[in-house]
């Protein structure tokens, strides 16, 4: 799905675990736990202030994370939007 806009779902109730520098999230719904990393943890930390665009996520990850070895970092934040909701801890926003 290419989504213009993201949202958190409206209900998640997510368990968030720091441990030294990992970040990890329980969803009960789906029973899994999931390993974060630093562009993930920005891009929910981003969206719990809103619903955001694409562009803006991707601006936002290209300014305010390290430089990547990446050479296309845009696609790289882009299908790492589309991975958060295939395993809906984003979900698009109506337009």
């Amino acid at each position: 799905m290419s989504a213009d806009s993201w949202r958190l779902p409206e209900d998640r109730p997510w368990i968030w675990e720091r441990i030294e520098e990992s970040w990890f999230l329980f969803n009960p719904r789906s029973n899994e736990t999931h390993v974060l990393n630093e562009a993930t943890v920005a891009v929910l930390d981003l969206l719990q202030q809103g619903i955001a665009t694409t562009p803006e996520i991707v601006t936002r990850l290209a300014r305010d994370l390290p430089s990547s070895t990446e050479s296309d970092p845009v696609s790289l934040y882009r299908g790492l939007l589309r991975e958060l909701d295939r395993l809906g801890l984003i979900v698009p926003a109506a337009p």
